[in-house]
C-alpha cells in the first residue's frame, strides 16, 4: 500500500516535470513578433549564432523590448536623405567644408576602432584603480605572450595618436 502512494507521488510528479516542459515549448517554440513581422525562434536564434563577434563591442543594455524600438525606418531616412539634398548648399555647417565620403574608413575599420577605444577604456580603468593581475609565472610561453601585448598596445597607442592628430569635423 505504502509503494503504491510512492509510485502515486512520482507519477504526480512526473506530470508537473511534463506539463512543465510543455509549457518551455509553447513559450519558445511558438512564432513571435519583432520588429512587426513574425519571428520563428529557430530563425531569431540562427541571427543571433551568425552575427556572434559583430557586436559585443557595443555595452548598451539593448533588449527586443518596446522601449528599444527604432524610432525610425528606411522611409525616414530615405525622406532625410532627400531633404539634405534638395537644400545642398543651403545648409549651413558653420563655414566647414564637409568631406567627401571616400576619405573616410570603411565600416569594418570604424568597428575595429570602436572595440580598440572600448577596450582601451577598460585597460585605463583597471589600470586606474590598480586591479589589474600578476602574471602567472616568468616562463618563455608567459613573456612571449607579454611581448605580443606590448606589441598590440605599442600600435594600439600608434592608432590613437592618428586619429588623435587627424582633422575632425562636426557637423551640426
Amino acid at each position: 500500500m505504502q509503494e503504491d502512494q510512492f509510485i502515486d507521488q512520482l507519477h504526480v510528479k512526473l506530470l508537473s516535470i511534463d506539463r512543465s516542459i510543455n509549457d518551455w515549448a509553447n513559450n519558445n517554440i511558438q512564432p513571435f513578433m519583432f520588429d512587426g513581422k513574425i519571428t520563428c525562434p529557430e530563425d531569431a536564434a540562427r541571427e543571433v549564432r551568425d552575427a556572434v563577434g559583430q557586436f559585443e563591442w557595443l555595452d548598451d543594455d539593448i533588449s527586443i523590448g518596446q522601449s528599444h524600438v527604432l524610432k525610425i525606418d528606411n522611409t525616414d531616412v530615405i525622406r532625410l536623405r532627400d531633404a539634405r539634398r534638395v537644400l545642398n548648399q543651403d545648409l549651413c555647417y558653420l563655414n566647414i567644408k564637409l568631406p567627401e565620403i571616400d576619405i573616410f574608413p570603411e565600416i569594418a575599420e570604424l568597428l575595429n576602432m570602436q572595440q580598440d577605444l572600448f577596450l582601451h577604456n577598460k585597460i585605463s580603468e583597471i589600470l586606474k584603480n590598480d586591479d589589474f593581475p600578476s602574471l602567472i609565472n616568468n616562463d618563455e610561453t608567459t613573456l612571449s605572450q607579454v611581448e605580443k601585448l606590448l606589441e598590440m598596445l605599442d600600435a594600439f597607442g600608434k592608432n590613437k595618436k592618428t586619429i588623435d592628430s587627424s582633422k575632425s569635423f562636426e557637423l551640426l
